[in-house]
């Protein structure tokens, strides 16, 4: 279970960092 927690955040992370990363693009 403690190997999940990390993978999770990691993508939400990702997540994120792409969605800025897209803005920054727009903007």
């Amino acid at each position: 279970m403690d190997e999940y927690s990390p993978k999770r955040h990691d993508i939400a992370q990702l997540k994120f960092l792409c969605e800025t990363l897209y803005h920054d693009c727009l903007a």
